[in-house]
């Protein structure tokens, strides 16, 4: 067994004690995963510091002279090749460890590396921007990005008594799930609107009932997003994109053809001079063209509030947005 300083492992302890995402805590690290650990450090660390410092190194023994401009280029061109290797190795990695999986499970990893949908997993736990999942609530994600069973769920649908499970948590009509789902989408993207502009509704009706007509309510109405002082309606639609039927086609081309279909206000938001845009989304949050777009408005608009200027806060909205848009964990009705 190695000697260990007291640092050292003061260091490992506190990091394996802290939060992770918001209630999920690993074990307290033992003399084993220390010694673990200190072997694959220097195999995964050292290698890398030896070729970005050697030219260091070799100039403080007097070996050679050290030029800024040189170790620049030198340093640039050694970290471009070790980012290709760690590319590579991890491409590797994933194509052996697909052929493990469904092809179910296959489909929606592939799907979720493709479209960047797993950039939520470094997202800092913070309370005010609602990222701070519970254990279960960041297990439930992991099962959603790429189908893995849910963990303490009833064995039974309480809204049809079927048996329960992932597929039919998603897609049962029956109980409210898909309506708490739609509901909590719509909420998302309000709250994220009432950030950016002042006048922020939901539920507006679009069109009174009529003796022959039901009234048509949308899901969202923003004052001043597409034209200035000018109404925005918008609707929500949320799809199952591993259902059966959708097995032939992309995720992409899935949103793109709900947001065609997803027209029942267009008409009647044309006579009210008011813009229509369909907000389409996959349960696993992948977003559609005219929700991706919103979304950029969103933090474009919050972006000028602060400080047209500062291209610090720019860029710290900008990245927000991209949170926002990509890093939002998946939806939880079946545990409303």
């Amino acid at each position: 067994m190695p000697s260990f300083s007291y640092e050292s492992v003061s260091i490992i302890y506190k990091s394996f004690k802290s939060s992770f995402y918001g209630g999920i805590r690993l074990g307290v690290p033992t003399l084993d995963l220390v010694a673990s650990i200190y072997r694959i450090l220097p195999l995964l660390v050292l290698p890398t510091t030896r070729k970005l410092t050697s030219s260091n190194v070799e100039a403080l023994k007097g070996i050679t002279e050290f030029d800024i401009d040189e170790f620049n280029v030198g340093y640039y061109l050694i970290q471009e090749e070790i980012t290709k290797e760690k590319a590579a190795r991890f491409d590797h990695l994933f194509s052996e460890l697909l052929l493990l999986l469904t092809l179910d499970q296959q489909r929606a990893v592939n799907r979720a590396k493709g479209e960047r949908m797993s950039s939520w997993l470094p997202v800092a736990p913070v309370a005010k921007n609602h990222f701070d999942l519970s254990a279960q609530e960041f297990k439930d994600s992991l099962a959603l990005r790429y189908l893995k069973p849910l963990q303490g769920i009833p064995p039974t649908s309480d809204g049809c008594s079927a048996t329960f499970d992932l597929s039919h948590a998603i897609t049962c009509r029956c109980g409210g799930l898909v309506t708490h789902r739609h509901n909590e989408v719509r909420d998302c993207f309000s709250d994220l609107a009432a950030f950016a502009w002042s006048q922020v509704i939901r539920k507006p009706v679009v069109r009174e009932a009529r003796s022959h007509f039901p009234a048509l309510v949308a899901d969202i109405a923003v004052r001043g997003v597409w034209v200035h002082q000018g109404k925005a309606l918008f609707n929500i639609c949320v799809i199952d994109t591993d259902a059966w039927c959708y097995h032939n086609q992309s995720p992409i081309d899935m949103l793109s053809g709900a947001e065609k279909e997803k027209t029942k206000c267009l008409e009647a938001c044309t006579a009210r001079r008011a813009v229509f845009t369909s907000l389409c989304s996959s349960v696993d949050r992948l977003l559609g063209r005219e929700a991706n777009v919103f979304v950029n408005r969103i933090a474009d608009r919050l972006s000028s509030k602060q400080n047209t200027n500062n291209a610090q806060g720019v860029g710290q909205y900008h990245r927000k947005n991209v949170t926002l848009q990509s890093g939002l964990p998946p939806y939880h009705p079946f545990r409303a």
